[in-house]
């Protein structure tokens, strides 16, 4: 009677913790990527890390993997340069019940955002949900931003970015969740994509 008794006691647990889980450690991250211009097939390349952090330098072997992945190959005289950097930011989210982030690609110059901040006809994160009230709380967002260029002319041949709120999450683990989808947008223009983290 007790054996009976545990395995239904058992099977509820684990639902709970799955439900738990699942819940806690998902998340959303917004992707975006522009094509500058064709290349080779199966170039060779080089990864440079734009600044010296150690969060950068942590994920420097996984990037490589991801575009060796993609059929490129490392070499000591690259066709290609492929720098990148992560962003820590802290943005005023504002929501009502229902929170709406969106993401905007308008320039690859200057600190970007991947949200709209402000709209007067719809929801907004400043803004909040049109008509509803709106609350203002402080995200904080984990960027990474990469950038392909030729290494004859340094002209640009691919460069993208992703985004995600970093609540719950170790910054390295976040990153890694990030990279993979976006670098297998390499040779694509991708106006935005958004992908499930867990």
């Amino acid at each position: 009677m007790r054996k009976k008794l545990h395995q239904p006691i058992s099977f509820l647990v684990w639902v709970h913790l799955i439900c738990f889980f699942g819940v806690s450690v998902s998340a959303q991250a917004i992707l975006g990527s522009e094509n500058c211009k064709s290349i080779s097939p199966g170039p060779s390349f080089e990864v440079v890390a734009e600044t010296d952090s150690l969060l950068d330098r942590s994920v420097k072997d996984y990037i490589v993997a991801a575009f060796e992945s993609e059929g490129m190959r490392l070499h000591l005289q690259p066709m290609l340069r492929i720098l990148y950097r992560t962003e820590i930011e802290q943005i005023h989210d504002s929501s009502s019940k229902t929170v709406t982030v969106e993401a905007q690609s308008n320039s690859w110059a200057g600190n970007e955002v991947f949200v709209h901040l402000w709209r007067s006809n719809s929801d907004s994160v400043l803004g909040g949900e049109r008509g509803g009230p709106t609350y203002q709380t402080l995200a904080t967002y984990l960027r990474f931003v990469i950038e392909v260029s030729d290494t004859n002319d340094l002209s640009c041949v691919w460069r993208g970015r992703a985004i995600a709120k970093l609540k719950g999450w170790r910054k390295r683990d976040l990153l890694m969740q990030m990279i993979p989808p976006l670098i297998e947008k390499f040779g694509r223009t991708v106006t935005r994509v958004n992908i499930v983290l867990r």
